[in-house]
């Protein structure tokens, strides 16, 4: 009944098991009449003595498990050979000089892959099979590289040690989905010589960095470089929203309302007619309902538990029916003095919140200087622009809801295709784009251009390029002049299905393994958990 339970141990024959002290010990005998000197490869049968190796193996239902195998010695035959005696190998079971089995150690790896070296060594704790974090990562130190099959399509991109001080490099396989290699730093020496050992690379999928494209070119001039599309439309959305900051004065002046929106007018205090009708009808229902059930002699509570109401509503209502909610506009001291707020910030330029505080006090203004500096705080933030307000500000103003949209938001709509966009900012677009030629030229440009990423598609790349060139926007002319810079490349990046997106992924996870290990890891280490599935 024991025999299925007992370890698989190739070429020994089990004498006995004992269990003592939570510790089981399986006590084997090798069976092996000859072996070859690890010198001279000389065959010997001639037995020296036996000792006895003792390992740790996997454990029994969490029970600690020791392997004492008793191994041969032999003597070398040959004349020639150095060796006197050798001890027989057994490699099916453990390397020479080692402590546990390979399938210990096979587990063991997979842990410190998967968890590290604290967490690991808690689990192998739990798990009957005990190992300090120091040895579980020289385990994993000390795994050897996984062979690489010669790549044909591969992808570099950058990961950071510290954001904006230091990065390095991953390399993946964009065919078979997998890392191939990580290096230390992002610079094009280290990426080239890594390009150069592998001449089969046909295609590199890279950013739009200067690094990456110089390390292609030196390290695998045989290959195809393409741009990411993702980056690409990443430096036009970008080209895009400096181009609307810089023309948001006319772009607020052409959306803004006749009325100057006060301050608290973008409260729930101003209903549509549609919404309070509907509520007063609500109501109205649920009043008909308390005064039929009270005529058939319904108590107070009665009526409440049935009708899931408070006493004290059902009190009222048979009183008297609900009056229709008057919604009353707040007045607060800043009211009256909000348009000459917004016709210095907005059309006088004027930014300085306590120069509009002093200048509203020599109009009466009582109030105090916190809820002016708050204010046009709220309308930097509007418009995308840093606040200056130093020590001033005691809370974190709450984002005021804008009458005109902000710089981000107008520069989405560029963006995005026209039918994903609600019909009210349909309208304004459509105004921008008839009474400011600049943006209406701009609106234009954009959509062709995220029209050639949609459709995969560079056929019509070199007229927009020209148009791009020749436009009323230096954004947009900086832009093209980048792109024919490296023309080729993103041309490819165009009409080729690779992509950046598998890479940023990989990225993510090297992510999580190098906060797992708290700051502490060292490059070595890291690259082996990035480069190994645990």
């Amino acid at each position: 009944m024991t025999s299925p339970l007992l370890p698989d141990l190739p070429g020994f024959s089990i004498e006995h098991v004992t269990i003592a002290d939570g510790i089981t010990v399986v006590l084997a005998q090798s069976q092996t009449t000859s072996s070859s000197c690890p010198d001279c490869t000389h065959l010997s049968s001639r037995i020296h003595s036996r000792y006895q190796r003792k390992l740790a193996d996997l454990p029994w239902s969490g029970r600690v498990v020791r392997l004492v195998v008793q191994v041969c010695r032999f003597f070398c035959t040959h004349p020639d050979c150095p060796r006197k005696t050798f001890a027989e190998p057994i490699p099916d079971l453990a390397e020479r000089y080692a402590r546990r089995t390979n399938r210990l150690k096979e587990v063991l790896e997979r842990l410190g892959l998967a968890l590290g070296g604290e967490p690991g060594s808690r689990l192998t704790a739990v798990l009957g099979m005990g190992c300090s974090p120091d040895t579980l990562l020289r385990l994993l130190r000390r795994l050897p590289d996984e062979p690489i099959d010669p790549p044909r399509v591969v992808s570099l991109d950058d990961w950071a040690w510290r954001r904006g001080t230091r990065y390095g490099t991953i390399i993946c396989d964009l065919e078979r989905h997998r890392r191939l290699d990580v290096l230390a730093s992002r610079d094009a020496a280290s990426a080239a010589a890594w390009l150069k050992r592998y001449p089969s690379i046909e295609i590199i999928s890279r950013d739009r960095g200067g690094e990456y494209a110089e390390a292609a070119r030196v390290g695998a001039p045989q290959a195809v470089q393409v741009a990411d599309r993702f980056h690409i439309s990443q430096n036009l959305h970008e080209a895009i929203d400096q181009a609307i900051r810089r023309c948001y004065p006319t772009i607020h002046q052409l959306l803004s309302p006749t009325q100057p929106v006060l301050l608290g007018e973008d409260l729930p205090l101003k209903r549509d007619d549609a919404a309070k009708a509907a509520t007063q009808k609500r109501r109205m229902a649920r009043y008909e309902r308390v005064k039929v059930l009270h005529e058939q002699g319904y108590s107070l509570a009665q009526l409440a538990a049935y009708l899931a109401m408070k006493q004290e509503t059902v009190q009222k209502y048979l009183m008297e029916p609900p009056r229709p909610s008057v919604y009353k506009p707040r007045h607060g001291k800043l009211t009256k003095y909000t348009p000459f707020i917004h016709r210095r910030f907005f059309q006088e330029g004027c930014r300085n919140s306590l120069q509009i505080f002093r200048e509203m006090q020599q109009q009466g203004y009582a109030g105090g200087s916190t809820i002016v500096v708050n204010y046009v705080t709220q309308l930097r933030q509007l418009i995308g622009e840093p606040s200056t307000a130093g020590p001033i500000m005691r809370t974190r103003p709450t984002p005021l809801k804008a009458a005109v949209p902000s710089p981000r938001e107008i520069g989405w709509w560029f963006c995005l295709p026209v039918n994903r966009l609600p019909q009210k900012q349909q309208d304004q677009l459509l105004l921008l784009r008839e009474a400011d030629s600049e943006l209406g030229e701009l609106y234009h440009l954009a959509q062709t251009f995220f029209r050639l990423i949609r459709d995969h598609s560079s056929s019509q790349l070199t007229p927009w390029m020209e148009n791009a060139l020749e436009s009323q926007t230096p954004e947009l002319r900086s832009f093209a002049r980048g792109l024919r810079r490296e023309e080729i490349a993103v041309r490819a990046g165009l009409d080729l299905p690779w992509s950046q997106g598998q890479t940023e992924g990989q990225i993510t996870r090297l992510k999580l393994i190098k906060r797992q290990g708290y700051g502490r890891a060292k490059f070595d280490l890291l690259r082996q958990r990035v480069l190994h599935a645990a």
